[in-house]
């Protein structure tokens, strides 16, 4: 099957964005964990996404990050769409 690409954006590339930005966070003190994998995940592959998903065109994430407060992980699913499917 075709790597994850939807409207010129990979999935690579979304992990990467969300990465950097919740690595920032995480050295500002925002999220718990001594360590970043302690901190959060961002998963946006195969594992995320059905071949029917890509498809399609939707590039789907799951991002799980250990807040301060609760201390306990938060799990958010997101989904870009394009307006028509690839051929």
């Amino acid at each position: 099957g075709r790597p994850a690409r939807t409207a010129g954006i990979t999935g690579a590339g979304v992990r990467r964005s969300i990465s950097n930005f919740l690595t920032l966070v995480w050295r500002n003190g925002g999220l718990e964990g001594a360590k970043v994998e302690e901190a959060y995940f961002v998963k946006c592959d195969r594992t995320t996404m059905t071949q029917t998903d890509i498809d399609n065109g939707r590039l789907i994430s799951v991002v799980g990050v250990a807040l301060v407060k609760p201390a306990e992980f938060v799990i958010v699913r997101i989904g870009l769409w394009t307006a028509h499917a690839e051929d």
